[in-house]
C-alpha cells in the first residue's frame, strides 16, 4: 500500500485452473485503506462469492511504502495475534490464518 489520504482495491480469486470463473466460480475481497491524523486504518472486508475448494482462511500480507515506524499497530483492535516490521521508510504487517468469511481491521497509530 502507497500513501495516501484514502484509497481502495479488491482482490479476485478463483481455482486458478479452470474455466469455472466463467461461470461465476470466484470470490472477491474488497480492501479499503483510510489514513487520518495519526492513525492508518486498513479494512480487509469479508470475501463474496466462493469456488470449490477456496481456503476459508488466509495469510494476509500487507506491506507499505512511504510510512515511518508506528508506535502501535492492532489487528482487530488487539495487539496480538500477528507479525510486523518497519525500517526507514516501510514496513510490513502479517495476520496468519484470517477468516475469509468477516472482515479486518489493521491500525497503525502514530
Amino acid at each position: 500500500l502507497w500513501p495516501a489520504e484514502r484509497g481502495e482495491t479488491v482482490l479476485y480469486e478463483d481455482d486458478g485452473l479452470t474455466f469455472a470463473y466463467e461461470q461465476g466460480q470466484c470470490r472477491t475481497t474488497r480492501v479499503r485503506y483510510e489514513q487520518s491524523g495519526k492513525r492508518l486504518v486498513v479494512k480487509i472486508e469479508a470475501s463474496r462469492g466462493a469456488y470449490p475448494d477456496a481456503p476459508q482462511k488466509r495469510c494476509l500480507d500487507l506491506t507499505f511504502y512511504g510510512i515511518r515506524e508506528p508506535k502501535q499497530v492492532t489487528v482487530n483492535s488487539s495487539p496480538e495475534g500477528f507479525r510486523n516490521g518497519f525500517e526507514e521508510d516501510w514496513g510490513w504487517v502479517t495476520v496468519d490464518d484470517s477468516p475469509v468469511d468477516r472482515l479486518t481491521t489493521v491500525e497503525l497509530f502514530y
